[in-house]
């Protein structure tokens, strides 16, 4: 018997589709989607699978994949939604017999008026698509009397951070102690290395616990930073751990030197405009003439 004949075909599924999601948002806030891939009678165990990621998920849409799929197949699936903002619009699913789930963060922006926003997801197979959701999320915006709300809690609610974690490139060391030395100068615990350790300490095995720890993760960016892996891992995590635990509280970015060094894509959310460094550097031009 030849080797074709002998093969077996792959075993192939009729699945559905779904997406859970909140119902409303209010303008400034982010909610999650959920996009499913599942067999039919795996309905409830998504639903609540789904439900314990997000206790305000509901399920917003559901259809027939237009073919079947086989186990082990790679899908893509894309988000978009007009007048939100999608963090990462697409996402991979790998088909395996078991619930699969894309997750989607998308958030409102803070001047959105009360409004429908409508939301569509689409499974992608070798490049065509197999099958589409759609539903609406609604827009709650209380208008000015809401952002009022939102700023005088925050005003009220500040508390002066009491430790800080310091992150930057060994090359800068001098050019950070200045500052640190002013932020310790307010009573603000700064976690550095040279300030922190034991000589008997390894920095890999304490810097994730101390970035845990601090209330303000400020970054020290600089040509030396930006070639820096060191710098790119905390950074890297303290932007994971918060967004999932909430700590640090606050990620401050400070440029060294100006804004000459540019910053990578997965920093973009972090603003880098402080009005002091360009003053800073218009006074170190006026030295010089």
């Amino acid at each position: 018997m030849s080797p074709l004949l002998s093969s077996h075909p792959k075993e192939e599924d009729e699945v559905r589709l779904c997406a859970f999601a909140c119902a409303e948002c209010f303008a400034g806030d982010e909610c999650l989607v959920q996009v499913w891939l599942y067999l039919p009678e795996q309905a409830e165990e998504v639903k609540q699978r789904a439900q314990d990621a997000d206790v305000e998920a509901l399920r917003r849409d559901e259809s027939h994949v237009e073919v079947a799929v086989s186990r082990g197949e790679r899908l893509l699936v894309t988000l978009s939604a007009r007048g939100l903002e999608i963090d990462v619009p697409t996402a991979k699913l790998t088909w395996d017999g078991l619930p699969a789930r894309a997750y989607f963060t998308v958030g409102v922006p803070l001047e959105s008026r009360p409004s429908m926003k409508n939301v569509s997801a689409t499974l992608i197979r070798e490049n065509v698509p197999v099958g589409l959701l759609m539903f609406a999320l609604k827009v709650k915006a209380e208008e000015e009397v809401k952002i009022k709300e939102k700023v005088n809690v925050t005003t009220q609610a500040y508390v002066r951070p009491r430790t800080a974690y310091v992150c930057y490139a060994s090359e800068d060391r001098a050019e950070v102690a200045k500052r640190v030395q002013m932020l310790r100068a307010q009573d603000i615990e700064c976690f550095m290395d040279v300030l922190t350790l034991k000589p008997d300490q390894k920095w890999e095995n304490v810097f994730y616990s101390l970035i845990d720890q601090a209330d303000v993760f400020y970054l020290f960016w600089s040509e030396a930073a930006a070639r820096s892996p060191h710098v790119a891992r905390e950074a890297a995590y303290a932007l994971i751990h918060k967004a999932t635990h909430g700590r640090p509280s606050k990620i401050v970015p400070l440029a060294l030197g100006g804004l000459r060094t540019p910053v990578p894509a997965w920093l973009e959310e972090l603003h880098f405009n402080d009005p002091l460094l360009y003053l800073g550097k218009a006074e170190d031009e006026a030295k010089k003439k």
